[in-house]
């Protein structure tokens, strides 16, 4: 008995049932809606429908989205990808529930058009978005395994940290703290080497680190003083401008006020950036205590009758006007 292919050009309706023995070849697509399974359209060209299934959907192959118009997945309700998920344009939409399967996922496209990358950093996991904001998540490995918490002891904001000897513990010390600029040791500093080096600074009164400074001497009040000058302890234990024109403002302590004009911080030895231009002066050539300008040092010792010839120190940098500042402890008067 022989069987016909039939060829159908326009719409055909079936209310009844179909038995197909052979192959559907389908050269235009079908369209419609298909009921039940749709097994059988593994060889369909294309297929165009919507098939809802309210059953779990296990995938154990790959999922492959791809084209210049990536198609639409809508999934409600959980769904579990044991095979890979490959994405040629990355996600967009909402994420919902963890998103530990996107370990090697180099960017997430959210919702609202952010791009969203992350950095890790010992046990932080920082999110950045488009805008430049910014969220951290702290990840807890736990003690076991090749990684952990670490733990501060007595944790507060400026205190430095140092080892205990314990897995995984620092502290924090009260006694050694950091502001950010100033390194206070409240306790005593065994120092093996100090290498003092010339400071770039170009701020008046700014001084190099090995400097002795005197701190807590003067009285209360007293005058108010000028960075980089130089400045004598008076009888009245007040710091106030040195000028070479007579003993009493010339033969005591000297010492060079700071860039803080604070009379309970005075440079009395060290490298130090006074409040006189050094620029016609020579390296190493050494200054005086100057006899007409109260604060200022000058390259010629003073010569007139009365005034005070005393060393302060070298030139060190004639560009920066600092001086090795060392006053003589003696003094001529002329």
């Amino acid at each position: 008995m022989r069987i016909f292919q039939p060829t159908i050009s326009g719409s055909t309706s079936t209310t009844g049932s179909l038995t197909i023995t052979g192959s559907i070849n389908v050269s235009e697509g079908i369209t419609g809606s298909l009921f039940g399974t749709s097994s059988w359209a593994i060889n369909a060209l294309t297929a165009s429908f919507v098939n809802n299934l309210n059953q779990n959907l296990s995938i154990t192959g790959a999922v492959i989205l791809s084209g210049s118009s990536l198609p639409e997945l809508q999934v409600i309700g959980e769904t579990q990808f044991t095979g890979s998920v490959s994405s040629l344009n990355g996600f967009t939409g909402s994420l919902f529930g963890t998103s530990s399967w996107a370990t090697n996922a180099l960017t997430a496209s959210l919702a609202n058009g952010n791009l969203l990358t992350a950095s890790v950093n010992l046990n932080t996991i920082t999110f950045t978005k488009g805008d430049g904001s910014t969220f951290p998540i702290t990840v807890n490995t736990g003690s076991g395994g090749g990684g952990g918490s670490v733990t501060i002891n007595n944790n507060i904001d400026g205190y430095l940290v140092t080892a205990t000897g314990t897995s995984n513990t620092l502290d924090g010390e009260s006694g050694l703290t950091f502001d950010g600029t100033t390194l206070t040791v409240g306790g005593n500093a065994v120092i093996t080497a100090i290498d003092v080096r010339d400071d770039p600074s170009t701020t008046i009164g700014e001084y190099a680190v090995g400097s002795h400074i005197a701190r807590d001497w003067p009285a209360a009040g007293g005058p108010s003083l000028t960075a980089g000058d130089i400045v004598y302890f008076s009888g009245s234990s007040h710091w106030a401008a040195a000028v070479a024109s007579a003993t009493g403002s010339s033969t005591r302590v000297l010492g060079v006020v700071t860039s803080n004009t604070d009379p309970n911080e005075i440079v009395l030895q060290g490298t130090v950036t006074i409040n006189t231009d050094l620029a016609t002066y020579q390296v190493g050539q050494p200054v005086y205590l100057n006899p007409n300008q109260a604060g200022r040092v000058t390259n010629i010792p003073p010569t007139t009758s009365g005034q005070i010839a005393r060393y302060v120190g070298w030139v060190v940098n004639t560009s920066r006007d600092q001086i090795y500042f060392n006053p003589d402890f003696t003094w001529i008067q002329i």
